[in-house]
Protein backbone atom coordinates (compact mmCIF):
# COMPACT_ATOMS: atom_id res chain seq x y z
CA UNK A 1 0.00 0.00 0.00
CA UNK A 2 1.42 2.86 -1.15
CA UNK A 3 1.46 6.36 1.37
CA UNK A 4 -0.91 8.17 -0.09
CA UNK A 5 -3.18 5.00 -0.29
CA UNK A 6 -2.93 4.73 3.56
CA UNK A 7 -3.86 8.57 4.23
CA UNK A 8 -6.96 8.32 1.67
CA UNK A 9 -7.91 4.66 3.75
CA UNK A 10 -7.58 6.51 7.35
CA UNK A 11 -9.70 9.50 5.39
CA UNK A 12 -12.58 7.40 4.31
CA UNK A 13 -12.53 5.63 7.87
CA UNK A 14 -13.29 8.70 9.53
CA UNK A 15 -14.72 10.56 6.79
CA UNK A 16 -17.92 12.97 8.14
CA UNK A 17 -21.02 10.71 9.18
CA UNK A 18 -23.07 14.11 9.33
CA UNK A 19 -23.56 14.34 5.34
CA UNK A 20 -27.57 14.48 6.06
CA UNK A 21 -26.10 18.02 7.44
CA UNK A 22 -26.74 18.49 3.13
CA UNK A 23 -24.43 21.37 3.29
CA UNK A 24 -21.31 20.03 0.93
CA UNK A 25 -23.93 17.69 -1.12
CA UNK A 26 -25.97 20.90 -1.52
CA UNK A 27 -23.59 22.72 -3.49
CA UNK A 28 -23.31 20.03 -5.65
CA UNK A 29 -26.57 19.64 -6.53
CA UNK A 30 -28.57 21.75 -9.27
CA UNK A 31 -31.50 21.84 -6.86
CA UNK A 32 -34.40 23.80 -8.76
CA UNK A 33 -32.37 24.36 -11.99
CA UNK A 34 -34.24 23.88 -15.23
CA UNK A 35 -33.12 20.17 -16.08
CA UNK A 36 -33.26 20.67 -19.97
CA UNK A 37 -30.65 23.15 -19.76
CA UNK A 38 -27.65 24.38 -17.78
CA UNK A 39 -27.78 27.64 -15.48
CA UNK A 40 -26.04 31.00 -16.41
CA UNK A 41 -25.83 33.02 -13.15
CA UNK A 42 -25.68 36.90 -14.17
CA UNK A 43 -24.49 38.00 -10.89
CA UNK A 44 -25.22 42.09 -10.21
CA UNK A 45 -24.76 42.76 -6.62
CA UNK A 46 -21.45 44.82 -7.28
CA UNK A 47 -21.99 45.47 -10.80
CA UNK A 48 -23.49 49.20 -12.60
CA UNK A 49 -27.09 48.68 -14.26
CA UNK A 50 -25.41 49.45 -17.76
CA UNK A 51 -23.01 46.51 -17.68
CA UNK A 52 -25.72 44.40 -16.89
CA UNK A 53 -27.75 45.31 -19.83
CA UNK A 54 -25.05 44.62 -22.13
CA UNK A 55 -25.04 41.41 -20.96
CA UNK A 56 -28.69 40.70 -21.09
CA UNK A 57 -28.91 39.71 -24.56
CA UNK A 58 -25.86 37.73 -25.09
CA UNK A 59 -26.82 35.93 -22.12
CA UNK A 60 -30.01 33.52 -23.53
CA UNK A 61 -29.44 30.70 -25.64
CA UNK A 62 -31.51 27.21 -26.43
CA UNK A 63 -28.31 25.64 -23.99
CA UNK A 64 -28.74 27.38 -20.98
CA UNK A 65 -31.08 29.07 -18.80
CA UNK A 66 -30.17 32.43 -17.37
CA UNK A 67 -30.39 33.65 -14.18
CA UNK A 68 -30.29 37.68 -13.71
CA UNK A 69 -29.42 37.50 -9.62
CA UNK A 70 -28.04 39.89 -6.98
CA UNK A 71 -27.93 39.91 -3.07
CA UNK A 72 -31.96 40.74 -2.91
CA UNK A 73 -32.99 38.12 -4.72
CA UNK A 74 -35.68 36.33 -3.15
CA UNK A 75 -33.44 33.22 -3.66
CA UNK A 76 -30.09 34.60 -2.92
CA UNK A 77 -31.83 35.36 0.73
CA UNK A 78 -33.35 31.73 1.28
CA UNK A 79 -29.64 30.72 0.57
CA UNK A 80 -28.21 33.31 2.89
CA UNK A 81 -30.50 32.38 5.59
CA UNK A 82 -30.43 28.60 5.02
CA UNK A 83 -26.03 28.99 5.77
CA UNK A 84 -25.64 27.40 2.02
CA UNK A 85 -24.27 31.19 1.02
CA UNK A 86 -21.96 32.93 3.11
CA UNK A 87 -22.11 36.58 3.30
CA UNK A 88 -19.03 37.22 1.47
CA UNK A 89 -19.68 35.53 -1.93
CA UNK A 90 -22.00 38.34 -1.84
CA UNK A 91 -18.69 40.72 -2.93
CA UNK A 92 -16.96 38.51 -4.81
CA UNK A 93 -13.01 38.79 -4.97
CA UNK A 94 -11.91 36.52 -7.34
CA UNK A 95 -12.81 33.64 -10.02
CA UNK A 96 -12.33 31.50 -6.67
CA UNK A 97 -15.36 33.31 -4.95
CA UNK A 98 -17.55 33.16 -8.37
CA UNK A 99 -17.36 29.37 -8.76
CA UNK A 100 -18.17 28.98 -5.04
CA UNK A 101 -21.00 31.78 -5.58
CA UNK A 102 -22.06 29.63 -8.46
CA UNK A 103 -22.13 26.28 -6.94
CA UNK A 104 -23.89 27.66 -3.40
CA UNK A 105 -27.08 28.96 -5.68
CA UNK A 106 -26.75 26.21 -7.75
CA UNK A 107 -25.47 27.57 -11.01
CA UNK A 108 -23.30 25.79 -13.64
CA UNK A 109 -21.74 29.10 -14.53
CA UNK A 110 -21.39 32.89 -13.16
CA UNK A 111 -20.72 35.89 -15.43
CA UNK A 112 -20.43 38.87 -13.52
CA UNK A 113 -20.31 41.64 -16.04
CA UNK A 114 -17.78 44.27 -16.74
CA UNK A 115 -15.22 45.48 -19.17
CA UNK A 116 -14.03 42.80 -19.15
CA UNK A 117 -16.47 40.61 -17.97
CA UNK A 118 -15.69 37.67 -15.82
CA UNK A 119 -16.91 33.94 -16.49
CA UNK A 120 -16.68 30.93 -14.41
CA UNK A 121 -17.55 27.33 -15.02
CA UNK A 122 -19.08 26.73 -11.20
CA UNK A 123 -18.44 22.94 -12.31
CA UNK A 124 -15.05 22.60 -14.35
CA UNK A 125 -13.78 25.64 -12.04
CA UNK A 126 -11.92 27.62 -15.29
CA UNK A 127 -12.43 30.89 -15.53
CA UNK A 128 -12.47 33.31 -18.79
CA UNK A 129 -12.71 36.89 -19.89
CA UNK A 130 -15.24 38.56 -22.12
CA UNK A 131 -14.87 42.07 -22.93
CA UNK A 132 -18.07 43.70 -23.54
CA UNK A 133 -19.35 43.96 -27.16
CA UNK A 134 -21.30 46.49 -28.42
CA UNK A 135 -22.68 43.82 -30.65
CA UNK A 136 -25.18 41.53 -29.21
CA UNK A 137 -24.70 39.02 -31.56
CA UNK A 138 -20.96 38.87 -31.42
CA UNK A 139 -21.15 38.84 -27.60
CA UNK A 140 -23.63 35.89 -28.07
CA UNK A 141 -20.90 34.07 -30.11
CA UNK A 142 -18.23 34.43 -27.64
CA UNK A 143 -20.23 33.53 -25.05
CA UNK A 144 -21.38 30.43 -26.69
CA UNK A 145 -18.12 29.57 -27.34
CA UNK A 146 -16.39 30.22 -24.27
CA UNK A 147 -19.19 27.80 -22.24
CA UNK A 148 -18.33 25.20 -24.82
CA UNK A 149 -14.62 24.80 -23.85
CA UNK A 150 -15.52 25.54 -20.90
CA UNK A 151 -17.94 22.29 -20.95
CA UNK A 152 -14.73 19.89 -21.64
CA UNK A 153 -12.33 20.53 -19.34
CA UNK A 154 -11.92 19.16 -15.87
CA UNK A 155 -10.71 20.25 -12.80
CA UNK A 156 -7.30 19.79 -11.38
CA UNK A 157 -6.58 18.56 -8.15
CA UNK A 158 -4.65 22.30 -7.21
CA UNK A 159 -8.06 23.68 -8.56
CA UNK A 160 -9.64 21.63 -5.99
CA UNK A 161 -7.23 22.55 -3.14
CA UNK A 162 -8.17 26.16 -4.10
CA UNK A 163 -11.49 26.15 -3.87
CA UNK A 164 -11.61 23.92 -0.23
CA UNK A 165 -9.62 26.43 1.08
CA UNK A 166 -11.49 29.44 0.46
CA UNK A 167 -14.14 26.95 1.52
CA UNK A 168 -12.57 26.53 4.03
CA UNK A 169 -11.23 30.52 4.97
CA UNK A 170 -15.57 31.46 4.66
CA UNK A 171 -15.78 28.77 7.65
CA UNK A 172 -17.41 26.28 5.83
CA UNK A 173 -15.42 23.15 6.41
CA UNK A 174 -18.55 20.58 5.40
CA UNK A 175 -18.63 21.63 1.48
CA UNK A 176 -14.42 21.83 1.61
CA UNK A 177 -14.42 17.74 2.59
CA UNK A 178 -16.71 17.13 -1.08
CA UNK A 179 -13.84 19.08 -2.99
CA UNK A 180 -11.28 17.64 -0.98
CA UNK A 181 -12.56 14.28 -2.31
CA UNK A 182 -12.24 15.22 -5.58
CA UNK A 183 -8.98 16.04 -5.35
CA UNK A 184 -8.23 13.15 -3.45
CA UNK A 185 -9.90 10.93 -6.31
CA UNK A 186 -7.09 12.55 -8.49
CA UNK A 187 -4.14 12.45 -6.68
CA UNK A 188 -4.55 10.95 -3.18
CA UNK A 189 -0.61 11.54 -2.27
CA UNK A 190 -0.38 15.51 -2.40
CA UNK A 191 0.17 17.23 1.12
CA UNK A 192 -2.22 20.16 0.23
CA UNK A 193 -5.17 18.28 -0.06
CA UNK A 194 -4.32 16.26 3.21
CA UNK A 195 -3.54 19.56 5.02
CA UNK A 196 -6.57 21.12 4.15
CA UNK A 197 -8.40 17.54 5.62
CA UNK A 198 -6.65 18.45 9.08
CA UNK A 199 -8.03 22.05 8.49
CA UNK A 200 -11.69 20.55 7.80
CA UNK A 201 -11.64 18.79 10.46
CA UNK A 202 -10.31 21.19 13.32
CA UNK A 203 -13.10 23.85 11.86
CA UNK A 204 -15.68 21.12 12.05
CA UNK A 205 -14.40 21.07 15.74
CA UNK A 206 -13.28 17.16 15.53
CA UNK A 207 -9.73 18.38 17.49
CA UNK A 208 -9.25 14.41 17.86
CA UNK A 209 -9.80 13.17 14.61
CA UNK A 210 -7.97 16.04 13.00
CA UNK A 211 -4.69 15.36 15.36
CA UNK A 212 -5.11 11.88 13.90
CA UNK A 213 -4.90 12.85 10.32
CA UNK A 214 -2.24 15.27 11.20
CA UNK A 215 -0.12 12.83 12.95
CA UNK A 216 -0.75 10.05 10.00
CA UNK A 217 -0.08 12.68 7.57
CA UNK A 218 3.18 13.91 9.19
CA UNK A 219 4.51 10.47 9.54
CA UNK A 220 4.48 10.70 5.61
CA UNK A 221 5.44 13.82 4.68
CA UNK A 222 7.58 14.59 8.06
CA UNK A 223 8.87 18.28 8.21
CA UNK A 224 7.04 19.59 5.45
CA UNK A 225 5.37 22.95 5.73
CA UNK A 226 2.39 22.83 4.69
CA UNK A 227 1.77 19.90 7.18
CA UNK A 228 3.48 21.78 10.21
CA UNK A 229 1.09 24.83 9.60
CA UNK A 230 -1.92 22.60 9.84
CA UNK A 231 -0.34 21.12 13.26
CA UNK A 232 0.15 24.43 14.16
CA UNK A 233 -3.24 25.91 14.13
CA UNK A 234 -4.44 23.23 14.90
CA UNK A 235 -2.24 23.16 18.19
CA UNK A 236 -3.71 26.35 18.96
CA UNK A 237 -7.45 25.18 18.62
CA UNK A 238 -6.15 22.66 21.66
CA UNK A 239 -4.76 25.21 23.49
CA UNK A 240 -1.37 24.79 23.23
CA UNK A 241 0.22 28.01 22.14
CA UNK A 242 3.79 26.76 23.06
CA UNK A 243 3.53 23.51 20.61
CA UNK A 244 1.93 26.23 18.27
CA UNK A 245 4.83 28.34 18.07
CA UNK A 246 7.03 25.32 17.30
CA UNK A 247 5.45 23.97 14.40
CA UNK A 248 4.85 27.65 12.76
CA UNK A 249 8.47 28.42 13.54
CA UNK A 250 9.66 24.85 11.45
CA UNK A 251 7.06 25.88 8.80
CA UNK A 252 8.90 29.30 8.45
CA UNK A 253 12.44 27.35 8.42
CA UNK A 254 10.81 24.77 5.62
CA UNK A 255 9.06 27.47 3.80
CA UNK A 256 10.61 31.00 4.13
CA UNK A 257 9.29 34.27 4.73
CA UNK A 258 5.34 34.01 4.25
CA UNK A 259 3.16 36.52 5.56
CA UNK A 260 0.59 33.82 6.51
CA UNK A 261 2.61 31.93 8.69
CA UNK A 262 4.05 35.43 10.51
CA UNK A 263 0.62 35.78 11.25
CA UNK A 264 -0.67 32.42 12.66
CA UNK A 265 2.74 32.89 14.41
CA UNK A 266 1.92 36.12 16.04
CA UNK A 267 -1.83 34.43 17.26
CA UNK A 268 0.57 31.85 18.94
CA UNK A 269 2.88 34.60 20.31
CA UNK A 270 -0.30 35.92 21.63
CA UNK A 271 -2.14 33.39 22.90
CA UNK A 272 1.49 32.20 25.24
CA UNK A 273 1.30 36.60 26.40
CA UNK A 274 4.38 37.22 24.53
CA UNK A 275 3.23 40.12 22.83
CA UNK A 276 5.91 42.11 21.95
CA UNK A 277 7.01 39.14 19.93
CA UNK A 278 3.64 38.67 18.69
CA UNK A 279 3.65 41.98 17.47
CA UNK A 280 6.58 41.96 15.47
CA UNK A 281 5.47 38.52 13.48
CA UNK A 282 2.32 41.29 12.90
CA UNK A 283 4.16 43.46 10.98
CA UNK A 284 5.89 40.81 9.45
CA UNK A 285 2.40 39.72 8.08
CA UNK A 286 1.68 42.45 5.82
CA UNK A 287 -1.78 42.92 4.53
CA UNK A 288 -3.19 39.58 6.08
CA UNK A 289 -6.55 39.77 7.31
CA UNK A 290 -7.07 40.61 10.74
CA UNK A 291 -3.17 41.75 11.51
CA UNK A 292 -4.22 45.65 11.08
CA UNK A 293 -6.71 45.04 13.57
CA UNK A 294 -3.82 43.60 16.13
CA UNK A 295 -1.59 46.33 14.62
CA UNK A 296 -4.38 49.21 15.62
CA UNK A 297 -4.52 47.58 19.10
CA UNK A 298 -1.53 47.26 20.16
CA UNK A 299 -0.61 50.99 18.83
CA UNK A 300 -3.36 52.13 21.38
CA UNK A 301 -1.91 50.39 24.46
CA UNK A 302 1.25 53.08 23.66
CA UNK A 303 -1.47 55.59 22.94
CA UNK A 304 0.40 55.66 19.72
CA UNK A 305 -3.08 57.30 18.34
CA UNK A 306 -1.98 58.27 14.69
CA UNK A 307 -0.77 54.87 14.27
CA UNK A 308 -3.97 53.58 15.54
CA UNK A 309 -5.86 55.36 13.22
CA UNK A 310 -3.97 54.52 9.84
CA UNK A 311 -4.36 50.63 11.10
CA UNK A 312 -7.96 51.05 12.05
CA UNK A 313 -9.14 52.70 8.87
CA UNK A 314 -6.67 49.50 7.05
CA UNK A 315 -8.41 47.04 9.30
CA UNK A 316 -12.19 48.59 8.38
CA UNK A 317 -11.60 48.22 4.59
CA UNK A 318 -11.34 44.63 5.44
CA UNK A 319 -13.76 44.04 7.81
CA UNK A 320 -16.23 46.86 7.77
CA UNK A 321 -18.09 44.88 10.65
CA UNK A 322 -15.73 45.12 13.60
CA UNK A 323 -17.30 46.73 15.88
CA UNK A 324 -14.24 46.98 18.52
CA UNK A 325 -11.88 48.13 15.74
CA UNK A 326 -14.65 50.48 14.38
CA UNK A 327 -15.12 52.20 18.47
CA UNK A 328 -10.75 51.89 18.48
CA UNK A 329 -11.05 54.58 15.37
CA UNK A 330 -13.29 56.62 16.75
CA UNK A 331 -11.32 57.09 20.42
CA UNK A 332 -7.87 58.02 17.77
CA UNK A 333 -10.54 60.15 16.56
CA UNK A 334 -11.22 61.51 19.82
CA UNK A 335 -8.05 61.17 21.02
CA UNK A 336 -6.47 63.64 18.24
CA UNK A 337 -9.30 66.28 18.44
CA UNK A 338 -11.56 65.22 15.93
CA UNK A 339 -14.55 64.87 17.61
CA UNK A 340 -16.88 65.37 15.57
CA UNK A 341 -15.91 62.65 13.55
CA UNK A 342 -15.24 60.65 16.48
CA UNK A 343 -19.29 61.05 17.33
CA UNK A 344 -20.17 60.17 13.77
CA UNK A 345 -18.28 56.85 13.49
CA UNK A 346 -18.93 55.82 16.96
CA UNK A 347 -22.83 56.09 16.47
CA UNK A 348 -22.56 53.57 13.59
CA UNK A 349 -21.29 51.15 16.41
CA UNK A 350 -24.07 52.19 18.84
CA UNK A 351 -27.03 52.14 16.30
CA UNK A 352 -25.75 48.44 15.05
CA UNK A 353 -25.94 47.63 19.19
CA UNK A 354 -29.71 48.64 19.33
CA UNK A 355 -30.02 46.38 15.97
CA UNK A 356 -28.28 43.43 17.59
CA UNK A 357 -30.40 41.02 16.97
CA UNK A 358 -31.47 42.01 12.95
CA UNK A 359 -27.37 42.77 12.42
CA UNK A 360 -25.92 39.55 13.34
CA UNK A 361 -22.78 41.70 15.25
CA UNK A 362 -24.57 41.23 18.93
CA UNK A 363 -22.05 44.28 20.90
CA UNK A 364 -21.84 43.33 25.06
CA UNK A 365 -23.56 45.91 26.84
CA UNK A 366 -20.21 46.98 28.46
CA UNK A 367 -18.72 48.29 25.28
CA UNK A 368 -22.44 50.00 24.97
CA UNK A 369 -21.67 51.94 28.43
CA UNK A 370 -18.35 53.28 27.79
CA UNK A 371 -18.80 54.21 24.33
CA UNK A 372 -21.76 56.27 25.42
CA UNK A 373 -20.24 57.61 27.75
CA UNK A 374 -17.47 58.61 25.05
CA UNK A 375 -20.70 59.81 23.19
CA UNK A 376 -21.36 62.14 25.35
CA UNK A 377 -18.18 64.02 26.28
CA UNK A 378 -16.94 64.09 22.38
CA UNK A 379 -20.26 65.57 21.57
CA UNK A 380 -19.41 68.20 24.64
CA UNK A 381 -16.00 68.57 23.42
CA UNK A 382 -17.17 69.28 19.46
CA UNK A 383 -19.53 71.17 20.59
CA UNK A 384 -17.03 73.55 22.61
CA UNK A 385 -15.31 72.68 19.08
CA UNK A 386 -17.64 74.33 17.32
CA UNK A 387 -17.83 77.94 19.57
CA UNK A 388 -14.52 78.17 19.53
CA UNK A 389 -14.32 77.46 15.24
CA UNK A 390 -11.88 74.20 16.12
CA UNK A 391 -14.89 72.32 15.46
CA UNK A 392 -16.05 72.20 11.67
CA UNK A 393 -20.11 73.02 11.90
CA UNK A 394 -20.65 70.39 9.30
CA UNK A 395 -19.00 67.65 10.70
CA UNK A 396 -21.08 68.46 14.07
CA UNK A 397 -24.18 68.47 12.37
CA UNK A 398 -23.54 65.24 11.11
CA UNK A 399 -22.56 63.64 14.13
CA UNK A 400 -25.65 65.11 16.42
CA UNK A 401 -27.90 63.39 13.83
CA UNK A 402 -26.62 60.32 14.28
CA UNK A 403 -26.45 60.72 17.77
CA UNK A 404 -30.23 61.22 17.67
CA UNK A 405 -30.86 58.05 15.98
CA UNK A 406 -28.47 56.14 18.48
CA UNK A 407 -30.10 57.25 21.34
CA UNK A 408 -33.58 56.55 19.96
CA UNK A 409 -32.97 52.86 19.03
CA UNK A 410 -30.67 52.15 22.04
CA UNK A 411 -33.59 53.36 24.12
CA UNK A 412 -36.08 51.47 22.26
CA UNK A 413 -34.06 48.15 22.05
CA UNK A 414 -33.46 48.79 26.04
CA UNK A 415 -36.98 48.32 27.23
CA UNK A 416 -37.11 44.87 29.04
CA UNK A 417 -33.49 44.10 29.79
CA UNK A 418 -32.11 43.78 33.05
CA UNK A 419 -29.28 46.23 32.29
CA UNK A 420 -31.91 49.00 31.61
CA UNK A 421 -34.43 47.85 34.44
CA UNK A 422 -36.23 51.09 35.40
CA UNK A 423 -37.18 49.29 38.89
CA UNK A 424 -33.31 49.67 39.86
CA UNK A 425 -31.40 52.47 40.48
CA UNK A 426 -29.13 52.39 38.37
CA UNK A 427 -31.76 51.31 35.48
CA UNK A 428 -33.70 54.81 36.19
CA UNK A 429 -30.77 56.32 36.03
CA UNK A 430 -29.49 55.05 32.52
CA UNK A 431 -32.93 55.33 31.12
CA UNK A 432 -33.66 59.25 32.33
CA UNK A 433 -29.64 59.21 30.63
CA UNK A 434 -31.11 57.96 27.14
CA UNK A 435 -34.12 60.41 27.14
CA UNK A 436 -31.23 63.28 27.76
CA UNK A 437 -28.98 62.63 25.16
CA UNK A 438 -31.86 62.15 22.93
CA UNK A 439 -33.21 65.52 23.63
CA UNK A 440 -29.93 67.09 23.87
CA UNK A 441 -28.89 65.81 20.32
CA UNK A 442 -32.12 66.88 19.00
CA UNK A 443 -31.44 70.32 20.10
CA UNK A 444 -28.44 70.71 18.59
CA UNK A 445 -29.50 69.57 15.48
CA UNK A 446 -32.00 72.44 15.49
CA UNK A 447 -29.30 75.04 16.75
CA UNK A 448 -27.11 73.98 14.20
CA UNK A 449 -29.48 74.34 11.52
CA UNK A 450 -30.46 77.44 12.61
CA UNK A 451 -27.54 79.06 13.31
CA UNK A 452 -27.98 79.39 16.75
CA UNK A 453 -24.99 79.42 18.68
CA UNK A 454 -26.72 80.77 21.72
CA UNK A 455 -28.76 77.75 21.87
CA UNK A 456 -25.60 75.89 22.02
CA UNK A 457 -25.21 76.49 26.36
CA UNK A 458 -29.06 74.91 27.09
CA UNK A 459 -28.08 71.66 24.67
CA UNK A 460 -24.79 71.89 25.94
CA UNK A 461 -27.00 71.32 29.92
CA UNK A 462 -28.92 68.85 28.77
CA UNK A 463 -25.62 66.80 27.26
CA UNK A 464 -23.65 67.24 30.38
CA UNK A 465 -27.24 66.14 32.77
CA UNK A 466 -27.12 63.14 30.34
CA UNK A 467 -23.63 62.22 30.94
CA UNK A 468 -23.89 63.42 34.75
CA UNK A 469 -26.93 60.34 35.19
CA UNK A 470 -25.30 57.74 32.70
CA UNK A 471 -21.83 58.11 35.11
CA UNK A 472 -23.71 57.85 38.49
CA UNK A 473 -25.09 54.51 37.30
CA UNK A 474 -21.93 52.95 37.11
CA UNK A 475 -20.36 49.95 35.87
CA UNK A 476 -22.16 47.14 37.23
CA UNK A 477 -25.73 45.78 35.85
CA UNK A 478 -27.68 46.95 38.92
Amino acid sequence: MTRGSRFLQAVQTHRPKALPLLLGALCLLRIGAPTQAASLLVWTETVLPAKVDAWKAPATGPDWATLIWGGDTPDVKRALAAGRLPRPLLRPRDATDLALLGRALHADWVLLPGDPATLVSSRTLQAAMLPANADPDAGGRALRETLASMDVRQPTAAQWETVAARWLTLGQPQPAFDVLDQARNLDPDRVTTQALQVDAWRLLGDLKQARQLARLALNLHPGVARLMRASGELALAEGNPKAAIEAFTAALADAGPSPALHRLLGEAYLADKRERAAEEEFKLAGNELGVAARLAAFSARRSDWSAVARSAEQALEETPDDWGTRLLLAQAMSATGRYGDAVNDRAAVLIAAADADSSGHPVAFGVIRDAIRSQLADTLNAMRGAQTQRTGLSALHAAAQQSVIAADRIRSAARGRPEWDEEKATGKRRVLALSLWSQGAYELVKALEANDMAALTDTGDLLRDALTQWEAAGPGAR
